[in-house]
């Protein structure tokens, strides 16, 4: 560790990697050097290294659930999103605890909403509230949907609530919340819930994306584009930068 420890300090993350993954292929039963392999990824390591050596431990350990657990995410995170749901599929076949199954189903559901696959997400939320209904962030998924793209707002409206009793609070569910009644055209109502929400978490991209847009239908339109300028900043995903994107060069044009 002490060696690894001085390598990351040193910048000789390949050879670091090199290492790690040499021990965690004499070592397959433990689960040390591929935490710590997959924990330089948020250092200074180029993610695209470290998914290199991932990819080559399944190769060699192909029915590891975490090492393809890993990939799932490193995907997810690099924005390799046909990757991220291939590895997310390999790492359910593998998995048979239901609360891993849960979060697993979650985060390809995601994946598949992004990609605009809506009847793979649909599909794997069904599988999902098979192993637990009571799953808050899958409910809140669905709602998110249904105000969306199933434009069935009583539906959103519904497991909103579904989800909120499970998990009062928490501000990804009230960001929903918000997408609801900009669908129901409050927009005034919207912006009282997702200004105290962009405060509490400036840099989430996906709530300031809707501070925005509700801004621009309550004709603050500077405020608008200054918001979505810290959406473009903060954006993680594909889907958050391509829509960030989107809004920021329409909104520049119009005052152009």
């Amino acid at each position: 560790l002490l060696k690894i420890q001085i390598l990351t300090a040193m910048q000789s993350h390949t050879e670091a990697i090199k290492l790690l993954v040499s021990w965690s292929a004499q070592e397959p039963g433990n689960p040390m050097w591929q935490q710590i392999l997959h924990l330089l990824s948020r250092t200074d390591a180029p993610i695209e290294k470290v998914i290199n050596a991932f990819t080559s431990l399944a190769t060699q350990q192909p029915h590891n659930l975490a090492t393809n657990l890993y990939l799932a995410d490193l995907h997810t995170r690099a924005g390799n999103t046909t990757s991220a749901i291939t590895y997310h599929k390999k790492a359910l076949a593998l998995s048979n605890e239901p609360q891993i199954k849960a979060r697993i189903l979650f985060q390809l559901s995601t994946l598949h909403y992004e990609q605009a696959q809506y009847d793979q997400m649909l599909a794997s939320l069904a599988e999902l509230e098979k192993v637990n209904p009571q799953f808050a962030p899958a409910l809140n998924l669905k709602a998110y949907y249904c105000a969306t793209e199933g434009k069935n707002l009583a539906q959103a409206n519904a497991l909103f609530e579904k989800a909120y009793a499970l998990d009062t609070g928490n501000p990804h569910l009230l960001d929903t919340k918000a997408v609801i009644l900009y669908k129901e055209k409050k927009y005034e109502h919207a912006r009282t819930l997702l200004e105290p929400l962009a405060e509490k978490l400036p840099k989430d991209s996906s709530v300031l994306i809707h501070l925005a847009k509700t801004y621009a239908k309550l004709g603050k339109q500077a405020d608008a584009r200054k918001v979505i300028d810290r959406a473009q900043q903060n954006a993680r995903t594909p889907y958050e930068k391509k829509t960030s994107a989107i809004l920021a060069y329409s909104w520049n044009k119009q005052q152009a």
